[in-house]
């Protein structure tokens, strides 16, 4: 087994809805829903790269990157009742993947 195989086998500890995760439904744009489980912050500070000042407050789902293949613009998440709209997609390392939503 490799680390990458390790990584990935660790990761179902995170997204578990007992746990750390929150069971949601994504909808990739012109798709068909799916559940999976994200780790969700409804309220995200961003920071502008060159004054360092708070940028926005953007709600951010981390999923794994193998529930969100081609994720993009324009899909959307159901959490808890509210449809979040995907604005940016940052692949990130280890098999995760970080959507920063738009409340619809």
């Amino acid at each position: 087994m490799t680390l990458a195989d390790d990584i990935t086998a660790d990761l179902s500890i995170f997204f578990d809805a007992s746990e750390f995760g929150q069971a949601v439904t994504y909808t990739p744009s012109g798709g068909a829903p799916v559940a999976i489980t994200v780790i969700f912050d409804p309220e995200n500070v961003g920071f502008d790269a060159y004054s360092e000042a708070p940028d926005n407050e953007a709600a951010t789902a981390l999923c794994k990157t193998s529930d969100v293949p081609g994720a993009g613009h324009k899909d959307t998440l159901l959490i808890a009742g509210v449809t979040y709209e995907v604005r940016t997609v940052e692949v990130g390392p280890a098999g995760t993947t970080t959507l920063t939503l738009n409340k619809l």
